[in-house]
């Protein structure tokens, strides 16, 4: 499921938060993780990734 970066089949606020904490070299993400993370599909994993997350979130 795309966004769903920590693999736990939900996408959830814990996928954003994987996701910020990788932009901050926090934690390595796998090129799996990686092609989860680009929830917004602009070819970048960004905090726009982690934002489009938590909108979808909020909007769900």
């Amino acid at each position: 499921m795309l966004g769903d970066v920590n693999g736990d089949g939900t996408l959830s606020i814990a996928d954003a938060t994987t996701i910020q904490k990788y932009l901050a070299s926090i934690t390595e993400l796998t090129s799996e993780q990686l092609a989860l993370a680009d929830f917004n599909g602009d070819g970048v994993v960004n905090v726009s990734d982690a934002t489009a997350i938590q909108r979808e979130l909020v909007n769900s």
